[in-house]
C-alpha cells in the first residue's frame, strides 16, 4: 500500500490591509497647528476650520493616536466657548444697565415736566392774585369817599 501524501492546507487568504487616511489626518494636524496660542473671538474661523478638517477624517481615526494634536483643538474650542459666554454676559449686563439708564432718564424727564407744570400753575395763581388785588384797588379808588 502506498501512502497518500498529506494534502497541503489551504493557503491563508491575506486580510486586506486598511490604509490610514494619511492625507486627511495630515490636513487635520496642519489645520490644528494653525490655531494660535492666544485664543480670542477673532480666532473662531481658524478653530472652526480645524474642526472641519478633523471631521473630514474617518471617525475611527479621529483620536489622539492619529491626530496627535487633537487636544489643542478641544482646548481652543473650550476657551472660545468660555470667551463667548463671557461676551454674552457682558452684553447682557450692558443692556440691563442701558435699560435702567433709560428708565432713570424717563423718570427724571417726568419729574421735570411735573415741576414745570407746578411752576406754571403757581405763576398763573400769582397772576390771578395780582389781578384780583388790582381789581380791588381800582374798585376802592372809584368809590366815593364818605364825609
Amino acid at each position: 500500500v502506498t501512502p497518500t501524501p498529506t494534502p497541503n492546507p489551504d493557503p491563508v487568504t491575506p486580510t486586506p490591509t486598511v490604509t490610514e487616511p494619511t492625507t486627511e489626518i495630515n490636513n487635520a494636524i496642519a489645520a490644528i497647528n494653525n490655531i494660535p496660542d492666544a485664543i480670542s473671538v477673532d480666532t473662531e474661523g481658524v478653530i472652526t476650520a480645524a474642526r472641519t478638517a478633523v471631521n473630514a477624517v474617518p471617525e475611527a481615526y479621529r483620536n489622539g493616536t492619529y491626530i496627535t494634536n487633537l487636544s489643542k483643538l478641544t482646548g481652543a474650542e473650550a476657551q472660545l466657548a468660555d470667551l463667548k459666554a463671557q461676551a454674552a454676559d457682558e452684553a447682557a449686563k450692558k443692556a440691563a444697565a442701558e435699560k435702567e439708564e433709560a428708565r432713570a432718564k424717563a423718570r427724571a424727564e417726568a419729574a421735570q415736566r411735573d415741576a414745570e407744570l407746578a411752576l406754571q400753575k403757581q405763576q398763573e395763581a400769582m397772576q390771578d392774585a395780582a389781578m384780583t388785588q388790582q381789581s380791588q384797588l381800582l374798585s376802592t379808588q372809584s368809590m366815593p369817599s364818605a364825609k
